[in-house]
């Protein structure tokens, strides 16, 4: 937890661009439609998106 609250308060740590799931960025540009992005970025975690990455809940993590 220490470590994770230390990280949360750097800025240096922040992506100069949102970064997508490889799905998600190769669906968008099959179909040639930014509405998934869109929709994945209102999806996604507030935890990551502060560091400009689009991830939605991590499940089954083993």
């Amino acid at each position: 937890y220490g470590l994770n609250k230390k990280i949360h308060t750097y800025d240096k740590y922040k992506m100069k661009n949102i970064i997508c799931p490889r799905g998600i960025e190769m669906m968008s540009r099959l179909l040639n439609n930014n509405d998934i992005k869109e929709k994945a970025l209102k999806n996604a975690e507030k935890e990551f998106l502060q560091f400009n990455i689009c991830e939605g809940d991590i499940e089954n993590v083993y």
